[in-house]
């Protein structure tokens, strides 16, 4: 049998891509291309760099046979946003070491209520989550949103004081234990009755700072997580290379709603010879992703033959809504896990969604930049409740810079009204962490 050439297995996946020219209309993220390139190199079959300068080349030609193809615009804009994080193109190598703290501290003022949730204190900057709401002597109201002074973002130019709307202040002054100062600006959005988002400082105050005055109150900053959190790191359960690659594959997919065919991943991983053409994961694989297609509702008799976390995953989909109502603080690190660190902010379930408020050290891109990067790492977010159903969650709302990221997780399904305990499982190909959180439910406020 001739030896695999995964160089050139690559370099047809390109011609594909030329001859076919799919175009922007089928809702996908990523092309073939990618996930072949990123299949390949998971599995050490071809070195990142090379893997790299055959996708470039392939989209470049694509790019100049086409003029105009808004795909391949948004591929350069992420090549080139990567890059500067790193040589050829990679994040920083090991994360930041950052602390991340739930507060919910209430500061009251004339203009209205200052919600601090939490505190995050890296090396580069301080950010404070806020929630903010109008005070009855405005009437309950915010006056008007001025779009030009959001649009400067996080650092107006005006003073301390200079409101992005009558009533909200578009900075504020922060200062430690040590008295060192610095100025927060907004970055954000809400209406006449909320405003949420987040006071960033670049460079920020001393990342071990034991408190944080706020417009004149201090917020003492405790390094515990909520009563009876647990967190720990542990290998993933599958250890063969290829099957353990296939199923995170398939759980991007899933968690960002994509009924992309897995026929390019199970291609280059079979060719590759990390995966047996007869392999039950690829039948197993196929299976979930087609009763996903069809939102979970291929029967209860095609769902119970799937393994799990597959099995209840889907079941839950097709559950609907009816989940409990409320919010738990957690403030739980990560020890470092595949060269990545994630903080647990909070866990928010309402009746028809589960969400968790997250950092994650080194930055990620959003999922939209799908596989543009052959090596970008694969961090899927699992949950699991302990009445053994799962749940899959993707980020939204999400800021990402070379150092750190964060956002909101959206888990599907909602979560199981009867659950008392919810473990938060981000994973790599390799390993996962796992913050274990008592769903002891508080009104959010």
């Amino acid at each position: 049998m001739a030896e695999f050439d995964a160089e050139l297995h690559l370099r047809l996946a390109g011609e594909r891509m030329l001859i076919d020219r799919r175009g922007d209309d089928d809702g996908s993220w990523e092309f073939p291309l990618d996930a072949a390139a990123h299949a390949l190199v998971a599995v050490g079959a071809l070195p990142a760099a090379t893997a790299q300068a055959i996708v470039d080349d392939y989209y470049l030609a694509q790019s100049a046979r086409s003029g105009e193809d808004p795909h391949i615009r948004y591929h350069r804009r992420m090549i080139r946003h990567l890059t500067a994080a790193g040589p050829g193109g990679a994040a920083p190598s090991e994360p930041d070491r950052f602390r991340a703290l739930s507060c919910g501290q209430l500061i009251e003022q004339p203009w209205g209520h200052l919600l601090v949730d939490y505190v995050v204190l890296s090396a580069d900057a301080t950010v404070l989550y806020v929630t903010m709401r109008p005070s009855a002597a405005l009437g309950g109201r915010f006056g008007r949103i001025n779009p030009a002074a959001l649009g400067r973002g996080i650092t107006p130019p005006q003073p301390a004081a200079y409101p992005i709307s009558v009533g909200v202040p578009g900075q504020l002054t922060l200062t430690d234990d040590r008295g060192t100062s610095v100025t927060a600006g907004f970055s954000g959005g809400g209406s006449d009755t909320e405003w949420t988002g987040e006071f960033e400082a670049r460079p920020g105050l001393a990342r071990d700072t034991g408190w944080i005055e706020v417009l004149g109150q201090r917020i003492e900053l405790v390094d515990e997580p909520a009563a009876g959190i647990e967190v720990w790191v542990e290998p993933v359960a599958e250890q063969h290379p290829g099957r353990r690659y296939l199923q995170a594959r398939l759980a991007m997919l899933l968690q960002a709603h994509e009924d992309t065919p897995l026929d390019t991943t199970i291609d280059a991983l079979v060719a590759a010879g990390a995966l047996a053409a007869d392999d039950p994961a690829i039948a197993e694989a196929r299976a979930v992703a087609r009763q996903h297609s069809r939102g979970g509702s291929g029967g209860s008799g095609g769902r119970r033959r799937l393994p799990e976390p597959w099995r209840s995953l889907l079941a839950g989909s097709s559950r609907g809504g009816g989940g409990p109502a409320g919010r738990v603080m957690v403030g739980a690190v990560t020890p470092t896990f595949d060269r990545m660190t994630v903080a647990l902010l909070a866990v928010r379930s309402t009746a028809e969604e589960l969400t968790a408020d997250v950092e994650v050290s080194p930055g990620l891109p959003h999922w939209h930049a799908g596989l543009t990067m052959v090596d970008k790492p694969m961090l899927i977010w699992w949950a699991a409740d302990d009445r053994g159903g799962y749940y899959l969650g993707q980020p939204s709302d999400w800021h990402s810079a070379p150092d750190r990221a964060g956002g909101q997780i959206e888990f599907w399904p909602a979560l199981d009204p009867a659950a008392t305990r919810l473990d938060i499982m981000p994973t790599t190909l390799t390993q996962r962490a796992v913050i274990r959180v008592p769903l002891s439910w508080a009104a959010a406020q």
